[in-house]
């Protein structure tokens, strides 16, 4: 199934029976699996993080936004270039921002300033953080091609470093969905690496070269990861979660390269949901 998108949306995020994309002319909203859309605002937006309760954290530039439904809740302005990433932890109660200004904040909407500020390098522009799965407090984050675990709450330091994780700039990362130690990361050219975690020590666990990688994540049920290359010729790719990362199978119904996806159970099975350079809005089992 599939449908025809009026804009240039680059970022997809699902929760629930919702897909929200983002675009420089604002974010919208999805029903799965009727495609029926909702514009939830205007903004000129290029990041995107969705809570269990479907409150939208967007970017109007460099100002990190929070609408529920068509309404803005929230405002936060500290950034001094485009934000370029988002997330909230697992309780939706903090939300981290990265941007081209190698800042990394993380914000409480209870307050208009930043709760933390985290002592980032500068130089290093953030386009990728990912909050642990069991702690409220556990951030990854990528410094261009560095990798930094911190702990929001101690900002001067980071827990762990990697320097160079990636020979390129990292623009994906996630943690497994039930193993809280495997982290997954890609560079922007041609590497995926899990790393496992110490709490004080990123460890490379298996990595494999691919094709230029737009966009990689665990899948739900954690035995797995897909990827999605960034040329056409090459169809997204199912791997093994073992040393030699074997090929399982690609998305064959995938005509198009795909700029961002995301999961989505809909009456107890998962599809992929994904967000086709075609201007396409694609479910694929």
């Amino acid at each position: 199934m599939s449908c025809r998108l009026e804009d240039s949306y680059t970022r997809l995020c699902v929760k629930g029976q919702f897909a929200f994309l983002a675009s420089k002319s604002g974010v919208l909203r999805v029903q799965l699996p009727t495609f029926t859309t909702e514009r939830v605002n205007t903004a000129e937006a290029s990041a995107l993080a969705v809570t269990a309760a479907l409150d939208v954290a967007n970017n109007d530039g460099r100002v990190v936004e929070v609408w529920r439904g068509d309404r803005k809740l929230w405002a936060g302005l500290e950034h001094v270039r485009e934000v370029t990433t988002l997330g909230w932890n697992d309780h939706d109660s903090l939300l981290a921002s990265g941007s081209a200004d190698s800042r990394v904040l993380i914000w409480d909407m209870r307050q208009q300033e930043p709760t933390f500020r985290l002592n980032t390098p500068a130089g290093a522009e953030v386009h990728a953080v990912s909050w642990c799965r069991d702690n409220t407090y556990y951030l990854a984050a990528a410094h261009d091609t560095a990798i930094k675990l911190w702990d929001v709450r101690l900002t001067m330091k980071s827990l762990a470093t990697v320097k160079k994780a990636h020979a390129t700039r990292i623009e994906t990362m996630n943690w497994h969905p039930t193993n809280p130690s495997l982290l997954l990361t890609a560079g922007k050219l041609a590497t995926l690496r899990v790393w496992t975690n110490g709490h004080t020590k990123l460890t490379q666990l298996y990595h494999k070269e691919v094709r230029a990688v737009a966009v990689a994540k665990f899948t739900p049920y954690g035995d797995s990861l897909l990827y999605a290359p960034s040329q056409s010729e090459v169809k997204p790719t199912i791997l093994s979660l073992s040393e030699d990362m074997r090929v399982l199978g690609q998305l064959t119904g995938c005509r198009t390269h795909l700029l961002d996806f995301d999961f989505a159970q809909l009456e107890g099975v998962w599809y992929v949901i994904g967000l086709g350079g075609d201007h396409t809005l694609l479910q694929l089992p």
